[in-house]
């Protein structure tokens, strides 16, 4: 798997520990969110362990950046299917993340990045 920096890694495996479901959803959220510094240091604000939920009202949070509100969008998306209808697709993939973007959409939908499963479309 592909992190973003150590912290990213560290986080998202903590995240893991504190979370006993390891579905692709919870896979996918904590390796999203995990990867933006500001969201790592507000992550109560935007997660719920205890109630194993996101927060959907996070977004609204006066510390977001461009990229941890893009970051947490797209986790968000992944989760729930949750969508803002002001940001598209390509302006959130429009940052320094892309390319681990990709890797939480692989987290979410694992079944369609297998070899095996490229095989069986041939």
């Amino acid at each position: 798997m592909l992190f973003y920096n150590n912290s990213h890694k560290q986080f998202y495996y903590y995240c893991l520990q504190q979370c006993h479901n390891h579905d692709s959803y919870h896979k996918s959220l904590f390796y999203t969110l995990s990867m933006d510094k500001d969201i790592r240091e507000h992550f109560k604000e935007v997660y719920s362990f205890k109630e194993d939920c996101i927060k959907i009202d996070g977004l609204n949070k006066a510390w977001h950046t461009s990229g941890s509100y893009k970051t947490t969008l797209l986790g968000f998306n992944l989760w729930n299917g949750y969508k803002d209808n002001e940001i598209c697709p390509d302006q959130i993939f429009n940052c320094e993340y892309a390319k681990y973007y990709l890797e939480s959409i692989k987290l979410r939908f694992p079944i369609y990045f297998r070899e095996r499963h490229h095989s069986l479309m041939k």
